[in-house]
């Protein structure tokens, strides 16, 4: 007696529902990413503003007047993921900070910094969902 050997593997249904899955599982996990990673890039931007606000203060501190320009190592960030520049204001006695985005940021663009602490930025989202997050 012969008996028929069982096929092996997978049918086009089984198959198309693995592709459905990984794809809902992709459309979900891809825009969170990118979002974590923008925001870590944010976090290195701030981190640089404050870092080149701390160091003006300090400054200020020690001669009576912002200087005319940031110290070395101040302009980058960290991360290398924004440029910061600075313009002094009122003949020494404020100043502003701009971080610039190395990669484009539609939600926060460029933060900004001022000898008052006032946070700005020029993107489609607030300041509070920029600085505070």
């Amino acid at each position: 007696m012969k008996t028929t050997p069982h096929q092996r593997g997978f049918t086009l249904i089984e198959l198309m529902i693995t592709v459905a899955v990984i794809g809902i599982l992709a459309a979900v996990a891809i825009p969170n990413y990118r979002e974590y990673t923008e925001r870590s890039r944010r976090a290195d931007g701030k981190a640089a503003l404050m870092r080149a606000a701390q160091w003006l203060e300090r400054a200020a501190t020690s001669t009576g007047a912002y200087p005319a320009a940031l110290g070395a190592g101040l302009t980058p960030s960290e991360g290398d993921n924004y440029v910061i520049t600075y313009a002094q204001t009122g003949s020494g006695t404020g100043y502003t900070l701009t971080a610039t985005p190395n990669i484009a940021d539609a939600g926060c663009g460029n933060l900004g910094l001022n000898q008052a602490g006032t946070r700005t930025e020029t993107g489609t989202l607030t300041v509070v969902e920029c600085w505070n997050r």
